[in-house]
């Protein structure tokens, strides 16, 4: 049988609040603006019911002191139940120094969240008891949610004075400057448009690779982790659809460039063979961590995130592939796809913030985009768009003239041409494509697009040869005509 203990309080800091109300302007509007009712404990009721009357008081436009409060309590007839005037007098007497109200007040407030977390707990063990459970993963994960919320109730910080934030990005800026690093001031994509646009994957950043299923969006994300982890970055790569070895699979013809149907098949010859070996003891030095789980619950990636980065302080990174696949509790039986969706979104990026680390997220586009005439998307093609773009401080959207198997006409000639990138890679047996990467939304700098070669076959992406990249620009101003310039 469960042991019964007494909720936490201390009258005395509630005491000490409501007497600083009294003698101080400042200390009333910071005690009316912070606290509730519900911030007091039942200890001693007298200390809810005269908060409530300085409320009602403040709230009405009346100056607040002990006689207007102690009528207040009357018109309440809750004034014998306080022994008003004389508790009130005994409130202000207490007070030693009514500056010390901030200091009160978050006693007041640890008290009452710590109360409500274990009120939480038996609410839990209860529904347990009770057998109110359907599936063991949504009781956890809603459990885990409720509680988590009342935690994020205490992560509340502080002021801070503009010189000091000042201070601290000037201090951060000539270390940069005294580094004497070029563009990239994050975490390298590994493409050098890329960086110029974004200075790389910033700490606190929520990033969406979004396109069409197919498009490409996972080959790219991979790539992303790939890269960061060829340049010493700790990465953590949470797949929700493929497992670990799919993913291994992928890598492995990315790194080795070879067909990954030739892997998969292992008929590989001699050279082969030492091609992968390269490949596997490169890939072996990545300090990369992979997480199958397939569907994952969010609170489930929440906490599997925070405890790689408490064992791995130097965690830089974090992918999921992808956004459609994390599942969040309902909140409501009429809870919309849509809701849902942003619902995790704003969980992610509060991940991002809380682990000081950038996370990049796959997400689809909306079937809308098949219709438009060019097939090119925009942020309002994602999913659940609206949440989304707000969330997300960087939106990437793939495109390949490929995957709709469309030709191009000059705006000259008016006549069809084929992509002069067709012509470009046509010896190329892994069959590459022209992906166009729409920086679509870029919250702390420029948005732009550029070209990446993408072989499907490899899942690789690689910059282009600024000959090329200028060829593809002059084809698509329609100043291109029959494979010449």
């Amino acid at each position: 049988m469960a042991k019964k203990y007494v909720l936490p309080s201390n009258v005395e800091a509630e005491r000490s609040v409501l007497g600083c109300m009294f003698l101080s302007n400042e200390a009333l509007a910071i005690g009316t603006a912070a606290l509730s009712e519900s911030d007091f404990s039942g200890v001693e009721p007298r200390n809810a019911y005269v908060f409530r009357a300085i409320k009602m008081v403040f709230d009405s436009g009346l100056p607040v002191d002990p006689e207007t409060v102690h009528n207040q309590l009357c018109n309440l007839k809750l004034n014998k139940e306080v022994n008003s005037p004389d508790y009130l007098g005994e409130l202000m007497s207490d007070v030693i120094n009514p500056d010390n109200m901030e200091h009160y007040m978050k006693i007041v407030k640890d008290q009452m969240l710590l109360r409500n977390f274990l009120l939480k707990l038996d609410d839990v063990r209860n529904d347990y008891i009770e057998k109110k459970i359907e599936d063991i993963g949504d009781f956890v994960s809603s459990a885990s949610d409720q509680i988590q919320n009342i935690a994020s109730e205490r992560q509340v910080g502080d002021f801070e004075h503009a010189k000091f934030i000042a201070d601290k990005v000037l201090n951060d800026i000539k270390l940069l400057k005294g580094a004497n690093i070029k563009d990239v001031t994050g975490v390298d994509t590994g493409y050098s448009k890329l960086n110029h646009l974004t200075h790389g994957w910033q700490k606190e950043d929520l990033i969406y690779v979004a396109g069409r299923p197919g498009m490409g969006k996972t080959a790219l994300a991979l790539n992303f982790v790939k890269n960061a982890c060829s340049k010493g970055a700790t990465v953590a790569f949470f797949s929700l659809e493929m497992n670990s070895s799919s993913i291994m699979h992928r890598l492995l013809a990315c790194v080795s460039g070879m067909h990954s149907e030739r892997i998969l098949s292992g008929k590989l010859d001699a050279k082969e063979m030492e091609r992968l070996a390269v490949a596997v003891n490169d890939i072996k030095g990545y300090n990369l961590f992979i997480d199958d789980t397939p569907n994952i619950k969010l609170s489930d990636l929440e906490s599997k995130a925070t405890k790689l980065k408490f064992s791995h302080p130097e965690l830089s990174l974090i992918a999921i592939d992808y956004l459609g696949r994390i599942e969040s509790p309902l909140v409501g039986k009429n809870d919309s796809s849509e809701q849902q969706i942003g619902r995790v979104s704003g969980a992610l990026k509060a991940l991002a913030r809380k682990l000081k680390v950038p996370v990049i997220c796959a997400a689809q586009l909306n079937r809308g985009v098949e219709g438009g005439e060019s097939h090119e998307p925009s942020i309002s093609d994602l999913r659940g768009s609206g949440q989304i773009e707000q969330d997300a401080d960087q939106v990437i959207l793939l495109y390949r003239d490929d995957y709709y198997g469309s030709k191009k006409k000059s705006n000259k000639g008016g006549a069809e041409q084929q992509d002069p990138f067709a012509e470009m890679t046509k010896d190329n047996p892994n069959h590459a494509s022209l992906m166009k990467i729409i920086l679509a939304k870029n919250r702390q700098g420029q948005t732009g697009d550029m070209y990446l070669n993408f072989e499907k076959a490899l899942s690789r992406f690689s910059t282009m040869a600024p000959e090329d990249e200028a060829r593809i620009e002059a084809f698509k101003k329609g100043g291109f005509k029959g494979g010449q310039e």
